[in-house]
């Protein structure tokens, strides 16, 4: 049925390298196509390159799911248009989706000039009305020490991220560790840890909304690119135990259940 699985339990993958002039716009270590499930357990996989193209350590246009092990270790010296980052997904216009999912283990230590020092999500645009989105839900693990000269260690832009657990803290980047682009649709509960990143911890710029579900704990720093604008649909009580603003200027408001 044209399925393949890959299984990362052990071992180093490393020193990969892509030219898009030679092989296209792909990643320096691992390129999955539709239909492919990747899943991670353990081993690394460290220091790929894509010196000239979209990609990085690794290119997702199928599944993958980390439960432990670490990605570390990738730079790019490419321009901010150039999506060179370490976890690239960008969704088919076949079936499925790209999805990354993030259960355990360690993405640190990469560095980039586009957003999305560690993760980036961007939408196909080779046919716009039937494409399918890519999609990052983050439910464990963490994410640190990796630095975006342009936004995020993580980046989603026209797509879906569920943020449920784990922790991203020590990033340094412009525009929030977590950059939301754009429509995407952010969906928040259960008790992830989004602090202490320089530049920024939950950004939304765009038209960008959270649905802000059931928080049992963590806490969340936010900013946005407008004041004043409604920042979540709340079905809870009063979040302000884990979400905070990280404008001093700019104050969270619960009203009616929305955050303003």
């Amino acid at each position: 049925d044209g399925t393949a699985e890959i299984i990362i339990s052990g071992g180093n993958i490393s020193g990969g390298r892509n030219d898009s002039r030679v092989k296209g716009r792909h990643g320096g270590n691992i390129v999955t196509a539709t239909k492919t499930t990747v899943q991670m357990s353990g081993g690394t996989i460290s220091g790929g390159v894509n010196p000239t193209g979209a990609g990085g350590n690794l290119n997702l246009n199928g599944t993958m799911t980390m439960t432990g092990g670490q990605i570390y270790g990738f730079h790019s010296a490419l321009a901010a248009n150039q999506d060179c980052v370490p976890i690239y997904l960008q969704g088919a216009n076949d079936t499925g989706r790209a999805v990354f999912i993030l259960e355990g283990g360690e993405i640190h230590s990469n560095s980039a000039k586009s957003s999305g020092a560690a993760i980036k999500a961007v939408v196909s645009s080779t046919n716009p009305a039937t494409e399918n989105f890519s999609q990052i839900i983050i439910r464990g693990g963490k994410i640190w020490g990796n630095t975006s000269t342009t936004g995020g260690a993580v980046a989603a832009t026209g797509d879906e991220i569920r943020l449920e657990g784990g922790v991203i803290t020590g990033n340094t980047t412009v525009g929030g560790a977590v950059q939301i682009l754009n429509k995407c649709q952010v969906y928040l509960s259960g008790n992830p840890t989004i602090t202490d990143n320089i530049g920024g911890n939950l950004y939304l710029s765009g038209d960008a909304i959270i649905d802000l579900g059931v928080m049992t704990g963590g806490k969340v720093g936010i900013s946005a690119a407008k004041s004043g604008r409604v920042i979540s649909t709340v079905q809870q009580t009063d979040p302000s135990a884990f979400v905070t603003s990280d404008n001093q200027e700019l104050r969270l408001n619960y009203q009616n259940n929305c955050l303003y």
